[in-house]
């Protein structure tokens, strides 16, 4: 992606490429131009001043007329994304020679028709003076296409620098990648854990594959238990095999929170700055995977995908945000605790969650319809149900405790099947709510 700096300096090489080209030329032809009218409405008595001046106008005339053609070419060839410039053919030169030479005899001849005879020889010196200025023009057009010349290859030569150096890192990231991957291929977990410690490193040190190296941990995560694994009721004693794939899959997703970006990101250049360590936001797809544990504290997880997956352990949603997340027929063992939190268009539709904790959070866009309860469900303590909280259709193996929540009488989408908003809030347009069959 381009930078500020990158864009600053190719507009200002476009803008110094139009002003040499076009503006300077045609501001040095219309001063020439001006000092040859303003020489012929000259009074006649002056005529000594008269060949002082028309020598300068004709000199910035043929200076511009010059520079406007060497500009020309120099535009074309910009325009066609060549190194050099346009060359100058012998065509050019010979032009360049007979203008020289017409702008000299026109001059001289003109200034000698009008001249007295003791001004003869001023008006000679004064067309010499022309041949000499057109002539400077001529080299001071040469001389700036070589220094346009000098300038394009030392741009050149940065641009194939910073390329050999891209190639040079992708070629080292691809090395380590595919180390990465054997390692992750072999039967020996502790060379498996390498493998996925090696992944982290590759994702710090090379950012632009910090999306390829997500969606390899998240690949690594869909992986189905090896053949004889199960995960262990609670009352059962794990299995060593079952204990390293927890351990793998465990260290897999702590890599994947761990670069999430923080809960406090800010706006910085039209876009968002992130710390050291955090790579942004790359969507996980993790349908059907077995995950240990999710433990979100002051992070944003954005367009996560944990459809059909199993979370063993609990959901910590502390001082986080989470945004456009799925847990569609997910199966979350043990259940979701979140406190100051932020839940956003997140999907818990058909889910089966163990309980459910969530306080001094705010919720907007959330589904549990149709979900299954195999704990406690308490949603309350200043939790705000902005819109479209769904528990329609829910399961509770105990009633559930919506006391303590506010929901924005406003809000479209609130649907809590046996509770209805109180009528005597002191909340402003957040109300409590009461079970249905229950008296105010």
């Amino acid at each position: 992606m381009r930078t500020i700096e990158q864009m600053l300096l190719d507009t200002a090489s476009v803008v110094h490429r139009f002003v040499v080209a076009w503006l300077l030329p045609l501001l040095v032809m219309g001063l020439g131009l001006w000092v040859i009218t303003a020489s012929h409405n000259h009074v006649a008595s002056e005529l000594s001043s008269l060949l002082k001046i028309v020598p300068v106008g004709w000199f910035g005339l043929l200076c511009g007329a010059i520079l406007l053609t060497n500009g020309a070419l120099m535009w074309r060839a910009q325009r066609r994304y060549t190194l050099t410039p346009a060359p100058f053919s012998r065509w050019w030169v010979l032009g360049g020679i007979v203008a020289v030479i017409a702008a000299t005899w026109s001059s001289t001849t003109w200034m000698l028709s009008v001249a007295q005879p003791e001004q003869q020889l001023s008006a000679i010196q004064s067309g010499l003076t022309v041949a000499a200025g057109t002539g400077g023009a001529l080299g001071l057009a040469l001389i700036a296409r070589k220094q346009w010349h000098q300038e394009n290859v030392h741009l050149h030569e940065r641009r194939v620098a910073t390329q050999q150096q891209r190639d040079a890192d992708e070629r080292r990231f691809l090395e380590s990648f595919n180390t990465a991957l054997q390692l992750l291929e072999s039967e020996i977990s502790q060379t498996r854990q390498g493998g996925l410690a090696l992944l982290e490193s590759i994702g710090e040190k090379y950012p632009d594959w910090q999306s390829t190296v997500v969606r390899t941990l998240c690949s690594f995560l869909q992986r189905p238990l090896p053949s004889g694994i199960k995960i262990p009721d609670p009352s059962e004693t794990p299995s060593p095999n079952w204990l390293e794939a927890y351990q793998e899959r465990l260290q897999a997703i702590n890599i994947l929170v761990r670069h999430l970006p923080s809960n406090n990101e800010t706006e910085w250049r039209g876009g968002i700055e992130f710390s050291n360590g955090e790579w942004g936001h790359h969507p996980w797809e993790l349908a059907g995977a077995v995950i240990p544990n999710l433990e979100l504290r002051g992070k944003e997880l954005r367009d996560a995908d944990f459809s059909g997956s199993v979370i063993v352990n609990p959901i910590t949603i502390n001082s986080s945000t989470l945004w456009g997340t799925k847990f569609t027929d997910a199966i979350i063992s043990e259940g979701v605790w979140a406190v100051n939190a932020t839940i956003l268009n997140t999907d818990f539709e058909r889910a089966s969650i163990g309980y459910l904790t969530i306080a001094q959070s705010h919720l907007s866009q959330v589904t549990f319809r149709d979900s299954s309860f195999l704990g406690p469900v308490t949603v309350g303590t200043e939790t705000r149900l902005k819109m479209g909280v769904n528990f329609t259709g829910a399961q509770y193996k105990r009633a559930p405790e919506f006391r303590g929540a506010l929901v924005d009488k406003d809000g479209w989408g609130n649907k809590i099947p046996g509770w209805i908003l109180r009528s005597d809030s002191e909340q402003g347009p957040w109300h409590r709510l009461r079970p249905e069959n229950a008296t105010e």
